[in-house]
């Protein structure tokens, strides 16, 4: 032994790991490692920077992050575990790419398990994240013997794959501007529901579910009259009469419940019994899934996550078509529930629509009373479409839920209530995860419209980590799309120290952020109390808020995060709302690789958002960090703000407001005169201190 290795580790059981994807490309056997591990982790050597290389805001954030880490850089260890159980871990070396641990670990061991895992984290204040993973395989371990020498380390993140990026639930052919991309590439605009609706009919094998809500009645297919008659439900029934495997997993709202025969709905209107109803008896099974507390939660506060915190990620997840007779998986990842009240276009019309496609689809949770002539709801929302190794990653989050789920009824005694996952590798035909690495990785340097995409998981306090990091170092353009957006995060405030950082090098930098006028409700009402008197107002003026319900980032046009994570406490603290969120990239469409401007898909994303928004395209939309731009989106959202207060009726071009604000020479924030409250439903746009307990806002 080498004398140097002379620091004793911790060998107690530390809780479980669960590694998200195959250290080895080979097949393992599982095998029974029964006596003593004689384990030595000494060092590692460049590891990578996890404060830049997920490259989601490094350097917004870098230098700022210094409050709560001194340098900025990974703060490395090592846990050593085997069938999913930690049997050991190192101590955090703090701000050190090149870790030095030198522990021993003697640690008694009878697990059957075809691999043992050394996993190499980042911790953080909120919480790790895996930076590799070194896999041993049991059998090698069995022949006895020492074993040392230096193992390179598997990244988590996924290449290979496509990417398709959706704004809202439904686009309309020539709705939207043309968009060049590089090569002479033009941008396709995505039919989020229509895809789900040819996925979910041409899936042989599976269908996934999650949702915070998912309604049977609702209907996928709006604008074509041989499909538009067919609901999600009997779709879904359709399937499972079929053969296919159809799960779901639905957030049970606590505040709706079934009394023998009689169904109340809940507050939030999620219809998650009527759902369970509908199928239940049929070959879709459906499990409703309180938010319960977990184990750092005490005894109160596991009631509390209950009572107030929900399963906010949506995914669908289903097989398809990979050729040669060979299936795939393919999943959708964003923040549109297949609910009532989603189905909308980049237009958002208010009244046109009420009689033909929101004709049984009205949603409005601001108004009560009488809805006759009060204006729909907008619902602007942002989603993706995955294909590739990093599908796997999905399925993984799902089957974990589905398992750590509560079954109803009779179904909780069912011992083998797991058999209704299918296991991928036994069904021969659909390409499993070791052959969609490899192929993937190997086409990835020859592929010019490949995707690197990481998935971030709130249930480990994960998705926040996509935020605080950045494409590269010093972005010169930021734009958040956030249903909410709290200074009690930091991330709000990095934004703002940033922005006073960059002002004082006199360098560029721009931050986009666009936010829905007001949370969904009565906005001067905390207790959502409707006065049907300002629903005179809504129906003489004809104006009314799109609910922006996305969450999603955009870094210098080269990098996106989306998924449903908003920007509060609420998303990123990892015990309350479980969120699901991917980041991603084209690797060939960066500043770096590029040595110019990138125009692949995300570019085209930008510039689609933009279209939507502002209702036309510029040439300084080309350039967001430029102060021209700066202006002119500024001037549009004060043209646009103008237009929308006043009381005459006039057609939008442009949805995007400035909100009624001003800010002094002094930092001092007040409403801009004459705009002290939100028109027609009132609400101060300060907003108002409340009692009200702060869970449940922040």
């Amino acid at each position: 032994m080498d004398d140097s290795l002379s620091m004793e580790g911790s060998q107690h059981g530390q809780g479980t790991e669960f590694v998200p994807f195959q250290t080895t490309q080979e097949s393992l056997e599982n095998l029974l490692l029964h006596g003593h591990l004689d384990i030595w982790v000494k060092e590692a050597k460049k590891l990578p920077n996890m404060d830049q290389i997920h490259k989601t805001m490094s350097g917004l954030f870098g230098g700022r992050l210094s409050m709560l880490k001194s340098h900025g850089t990974s703060d490395p260890y090592v846990t050593v575990s085997i069938a999913g159980a930690i049997i050991a871990r190192t101590f955090v070396i703090p701000d050190n790419e090149n870790p030095m641990w030198m522990q021993h670990f003697f640690v008694p061991v009878a697990h059957t398990a075809p691999e043992l895992h050394f996993v190499v984290k980042d911790d953080d204040v909120v919480g790790s994240e895996i930076i590799g993973v070194v896999g041993i395989p049991t059998k090698q371990l069995l022949l006895g013997g020492e074993n040392r020498r230096d193992f390179p380390y598997n990244e988590r993140k996924r290449k290979g794959n496509k990417v398709t990026l959706y704004q809202d639930a439904h686009y309309e052919d020539g709705m939207l501007p043309d968009i060049k991309l590089d090569y002479d590439k033009d941008f396709v605009h995505g039919k989020f529901w229509h895809d789900v609706f040819n996925a979910i009919s041409n899936a042989r094998h599976l269908v996934y579910l999650t949702g915070w809500s998912v309604v049977h009645n609702v209907r996928l297919v709006c604008d074509d009259p041989n499909l538009s008659s067919v609901t999600l439900g009997d779709l879904l029934k359709g399937k499972a009469q079929e053969g296919v495997r159809v799960l779901v997993l639905v957030w049970d709202d606590p505040t709706s419940r079934k009394f023998f025969h009689r169904t109340t709905e809940g507050m939030l209107a999620t219809e998650d019994e009527v759902t369970y109803k509908f199928f239940k008896g049929s070959s879709v099974h459906v499990v409703l899934c309180p938010r319960s507390g977990g184990k750092g939660h005490s005894l109160i506060g596991k009631q509390e996550a209950g009572a107030i915190y929900t399963h906010h990620q949506k995914t669908v997840i289903v097989d398809a078509d990979a050729g040669e007779h060979k299936r795939k998986l393919i999943a959708f990842v964003g923040g549109l529930d297949l609910c009532k009240g989603r189905y909308d276009t980049p237009e958002h019309s208010l009244f046109r629509t009420l009689q033909t496609v929101h004709d049984d689809d009205y949603h409005n949770p601001n108004i009560a009373g009488s809805m006759n002539g009060c204006p729909r709801e907008s619902w602007h929302d942002l989603h993706c479409q995955i294909d590739g190794p990093t599908v796997y990653d999905i399925l993984t989050n799902f089957q974990e839920r589905w398992l750590k789920s509560s079954p109803r009824g009779i179904k909780k005694l069912k011992r083998a209530y797991d058999d209704h996952l299918i296991h991928i590798d036994k069904v021969p035909n659909i390409i499993g995860q070791l052959d969609a690495n490899h192929t993937c990785n190997n086409n990835d340097d020859d592929d010019m419209e490949s995707w690197h995409v990481q998935v971030f998981r709130s249930i480990d306090s994960n998705s926040v980590k996509g935020f605080p990091k950045d494409p590269k170092d010093g972005p010169q353009m930021v734009r958040f799309f956030s249903l909410t957006y709290c200074a009690n995060n930091l991330i709000p405030t990095e934004i703002a120290l940033k922005i006073a950082e960059k002002i004082k090098a006199d360098e560029r930098f721009v931050a986009y952020i666009v936010l829905p006028m007001w949370p969904e409700g009565d906005p001067k009402s905390l207790a959502m109390q409707r006065i049907l008197y300002w629903q005179a107002f809504l129906k003489k003026n004809r104006r009314f808020m799109i609910y922006v319900h996305s969450k999603g980032m955009i870094v210098d046009d080269e990098y996106v995060i989306m998924g449903y994570a908003n920007i509060n406490q609420r998303s990123m603290e990892g015990t309350r709302d479980t969120e699901i969120a991917m980041g991603a990239y084209q690797p060939h469409y960066t500043w770096a690789s590029r040595n110019s401007r990138p125009h692949g898909q995300i570019y085209g994303y930008r510039m689609s958002l933009w279209a939507e928004h502002l209702g036309t395209i510029e040439g300084c939309f080309m350039r967001p960090e430029s102060l021209e731009c700066v202006r002119r989106v500024r001037i549009l959202g004060e043209q646009n703000w103008i237009q929308f207060s006043i009381d005459e009726v006039t057609e939008m071009k442009g949805h995007l407001l400035k909100y009624p604000l001003k800010v002094d020479r002094w930092g001092r924030v007040s409403p801009l005169p004459g705009s002290e409250k939100f028109p027609d439903l009132g609400g101060k746009v300060m907003g108002t201190f409340s009692g009200i307990q702060e869970n449940l806002t922040i």
